[in-house]
């Protein structure tokens, strides 16, 4: 067991000193963003708005790369949109800015930047992260029943895959798809009538479903830079 360990500790180790030469690497992105939730529980092109980021790897070798991104969505929703006669009826409508903070690991399927000739210019990559998100609403409704005040903050993980490729000696393009869960329903801006609502005195087509919560899409274009810091070994002043 002990020997496992060690060995597995020593994988560990030199895995992180592949591509030691390559540390930091910085990016700017824009796509699409959609939501989907209470007011859209499927795709709706409609919905789609932009979404922009700033993205900042940290290499620790040519596979593996701690990943911090601040993204901004613009994310809107409108029952008039979809094909429900309660939401038909309830016609409500939202928008909202939620920028957010994540931070996460990214896994490249495929050596990354080791070969000089330019061979290993291309990779699928998959990440996953834990973040938060503030949403700042310029128009939702107000649930005729009361309740309480939704909240602005939310937990999100971003999970996606992408695929990067070497388009210069410092610099990338990636194309990148992320579904972002968060851990708040609040993303309408809709007040908790279910909880706080008298169900035998509020309409049925004033509810909206709270266990389920919300998720984004995102489709980005990123160009990224890289930042070399090259490590060189101490002298030695052994003459024999």
């Amino acid at each position: 067991m002990i020997k496992r360990i060690i060995s597995i500790l020593t994988f560990l180790l030199l895995s992180a000193t592949v591509g030691f030469s390559q540390e930091w690497e910085l990016g700017l992105g824009a796509g699409g963003s959609m939501y989907i939730g209470d007011l859209a529980q499927y795709p709706v092109i409609s919905n789609t708005r932009v979404s922009g980021q700033i993205l900042a790897r940290y290499h620790f070798n040519n596979y593996v790369s701690w990943r911090n991104r601040v993204m901004v969505r613009w994310l809107t929703g409108d029952d008039a949109e979809v094909n429900n006669d309660f939401q038909n009826i309830r016609n409500y409508s939202f928008s909202t800015i939620f920028p957010e903070f994540s931070t996460g690991v990214e896994y490249n399927f495929l050596p990354f930047r080791t070969d000089r000739k330019h061979q290993d210019k291309i990779t699928p990559y998959v990440f996953a992260s834990l973040g938060v998100g503030y949403f700042i609403w310029s128009k939702r409704p107000e649930m005729v029943s009361g309740g309480s005040e939704p909240q602005h903050l939310a937990v999100v993980a971003p999970l996606g895959v992408g695929v990067k490729t070497r388009i210069s000696k410092k610099w990338d393009m990636n194309i990148e798809l992320d579904i972002t869960h968060s851990f708040s329903d609040y993303t309408e801006g809709l007040r908790d009538v279910n909880r706080s609502g008298n169900a035998l005195t509020t309409p049925k087509f004033e509810y909206y479903d709270d266990k389920t919560k919300d998720n984004f899409f995102a489709l980005s274009l990123i160009f990224s830079r890289h930042f070399y810091t090259v490590k060189c070994p101490p002298p030695s002043y052994n003459i024999f």
